[in-house]
């Protein structure tokens, strides 16, 4: 890890440093207290040089899913804000994450309900959401853009910011002259 760091902020002040592939699945997570200074310099830092520039930083990636709710695992650990809170079950051989003490209870009672569990998150990490044609070991392979291809999302207009967007625009044109209080359900 430390000469992860070293790295990442040697390179940050060269404009065409963009991104730090950081990845959220492996032997180790990213939660573990040795990932901490890598995930800080790859994420927080350049997240604060981007804002000081005047401008956004959207994160690319995405969230592990507990295996047995299914809500990504973004909350923090009780007590503690700067870890991510999760939790490891073994089973048959493979290690199994959750979100909490309460969804890892319900994963150790009955494992054989949830090791079958189909998380869109996995699936595209193990390149499932990929169209047809699409070969992830050509040079310069980006996977985010293939997946959003796959589900045809449009960068830029089905996401990012809604400020200036087609779906501001069309929100004003609808409700043009409308108290919002009154157009609520």
């Amino acid at each position: 890890p430390d000469l992860a760091v070293e790295e990442i902020e040697r390179r940050a002040a060269d404009h065409r440093f963009v991104s730090v592939l950081v990845l959220a699945q492996g032997e180790a997570l990213l939660g573990r207290r040795q990932y901490w200074p890598v995930f800080k310099a790859a994420v927080w830092d350049k997240a604060q040089r981007v804002q000081d520039a005047g401008g956004r930083y959207f994160n690319p990636g995405l969230p592990q899913l507990c295996t047995v709710c299914q809500i990504p695992m973004l909350f923090t650990e009780p007590g503690n804000p700067r870890w991510i809170c999760y939790r490891e079950s073994e089973h048959a051989g493979e290690t199994y994450h959750t979100c909490s003490d309460g969804c890892k209870s319900i994963f150790d009672h009955e494992p054989q309900k949830y090791i079958q569990s189909w998380l869109p998150v996995h699936q595209i990490l193990q390149g499932h959401c990929f169209k047809p044609d699409v070969d992830p070991s050509a040079p310069g392979f980006d996977p985010m853009a293939a997946v959003l291809d796959y589900y045809r999302m449009n960068v830029g207009r089905d996401n990012l910011d809604i400020e200036g967007s087609e779906d501001a625009r069309n929100f004003a044109d609808w409700g043009a002259g409308q108290n919002p209080k009154e157009g609520q359900l």
